[in-house]
């Protein structure tokens, strides 16, 4: 068992204040000039371009189209660069291709394409695995029940 301090000892000291390792000071870049690149009202999204005149590199004011056929002469890359309803085949071909054209759904199945895959779904009156077979569900008009 452990010991038991007696009924009138004093409280044990409080834990000794460190002081903040943390200091309240922004970090100075060598040869920073202060200018701040926010602009008011601007979100930080919308910065202004860095300047390095001084170290020799020069942007271009205007932007240069990277996605161009000489650049990236495949149609596509993953199935994102395709619509919605189609896919991108594997490499050499790399083209978009409608992903219903695909032959996996079964007899009397429709064809619904969602996120670049073919989706099976079998038709009103009809049931079954659609992937397989689609039988029309039998008429139910006339039957006599128990009662």
């Amino acid at each position: 068992s452990s010991p038991v301090a007696p009924e009138n000892s004093p409280p044990p000291p409080p834990p000794p204040v460190l002081p903040p390792i943390a200091t309240t000071q922004r970090p100075r870049a060598i040869g920073f000039s202060g200018e701040s690149r926010l602009q008011e009202g601007k979100r930080p999204a919308l910065l202004p371009p860095r300047k390095n005149d001084g170290a020799g590199i020069v942007r271009p004011n205007e932007f240069v189209e990277v996605d161009s056929p000489d650049l990236f002469p495949e149609e596509c890359l993953i199935h994102e660069d395709c619509e919605t309803n189609e896919f991108c085949t594997p490499p050499p071909e790399n083209k978009c291709v409608d992903a219903c054209t695909l032959d996996v759904c079964g007899t009397g199945a429709l064809c619904l394409t969602r996120i670049h895959r073919p989706l099976c779904v079998c038709p009103d009156g009809f049931d079954g695995n659609p992937y397989d077979k689609c039988e029309e569900i039998p008429s139910r008009v006339g039957m006599k029940f128990k009662k």
